[in-house]
């Protein structure tokens, strides 16, 4: 069976080269292995208006909201899209349902002020913009001042700053490892900045610095106790630190507080499967496919469960 990873890479090459239905079938494959997942359904909803269908791509991005209503990059995408498609109206109606949730988000209210200012231009693609950006890598000037004004703009830009973050793969370990000293040197003057904060322990995460990764997320939620993605983080990185009855308690806390999603639900079978608790597991990956029927990976965990 094919994973997700040669699923989500296959259908990427696919849209690249121009082959849509392909990348639809491996791309809507990766997705449902694996909801939530940006850069699937982000691709997804791409191959579809290649096709011209409309309802498709939006059907993608509806759902990748619904899955997880807590992520800002989610509720962008979906409003971009009726913007792309000249439904302005629709797009500031999707921007103000995600500000409902998410009111301090930078990602947001930063696409809300853009569209105010389009006045009926198309927004440009921050994946644009940041392979634009990268081009000041190439221009003049010295390598380390190049690299010195591409991570300063990336740190800065909490847009760019979340293409980073959602990049498969490792990256360059030593640009990373800079671009986190700058963004915790900017976080010195605003330690309790819930959104960048976030970034800062996500960015962490990645280059393997689960303490400090940590120390960021405290901050997060220090600026803001109720930011369900500090607190799903959180969860993570207790479990990447081995506390996993710590880790399961802030997810199930969420889940007794009406947070009862596919992802969450998933989050946790997890992590009980990890401490061998089967049984907790199972019921869980139940939950999960009762809030979403077409959580594939959710099943197949299952089926692992029962053997």
């Amino acid at each position: 069976m094919r994973s997700t990873e040669h699923e989500f890479e296959d259908g990427m090459g696919h849209l690249k080269a121009g082959r849509w239905g392909e990348a639809i079938v491996l791309l809507r494959g990766a997705v449902a292995r694996e909801p939530g997942r940006l850069a699937a359904a982000r691709g997804l909803a791409s191959a579809y208006l290649q096709v011209k269908d409309e309802e498709g791509a939006r059907g993608v991005l509806r759902e990748l909201t619904m899955q997880m209503p807590m992520c800002a990059e989610g509720w962008r995408l979906a409003a971009q899209l009726e913007w792309k498609l000249g439904q302005y109206d629709a797009a500031m109606k999707i921007l103000g349902t995600g500000l409902e949730l998410l009111p301090h988000s930078e990602v947001l209210n930063r696409q809300k002020s853009l569209f105010w200012g389009a006045r009926g231009k198309e927004e440009s693609n921050p994946r644009n913009e940041f392979r634009g950006l990268s081009g000041m890598r190439e221009g003049s000037g010295t390598r380390v001042e190049r690299d010195s004004d591409f991570l300063d703009r990336l740190a800065q830009d909490m847009r760019l700053l979340e293409t980073v973050l959602n990049s498969p793969g490792e990256g360059d370990l030593g640009m990373l490892t800079e671009l986190e000293f700058k963004l915790a040197r900017m976080l010195e003057n605003q330690p309790y900045h819930a959104d960048r904060q976030l970034g800062l322990a996500k960015l962490q995460v990645k280059i393997g610095s689960i303490g400090a990764a940590m120390l960021s997320v405290q901050r997060a939620l220090a600026g803001n106790a109720n930011y369900v993605e500090a607190l799903r983080l959180k969860a993570t990185i207790l479990g990447k630190m081995g506390e996993v009855d710590a880790a399961i308690g802030v997810l199930e806390g969420l889940i007794r507080r009406g947070m009862d999603w596919a992802d969450l639900h998933y989050q946790v079978a997890e992590l009980e499967n990890l401490r061998g608790k089967k049984s907790e597991a199972r019921s869980h990956l139940y939950s999960a496919i009762r809030v979403n029927p077409k959580f594939e990976r959710a099943k197949e965990m299952l089926e692992r469960c029962a053997a």
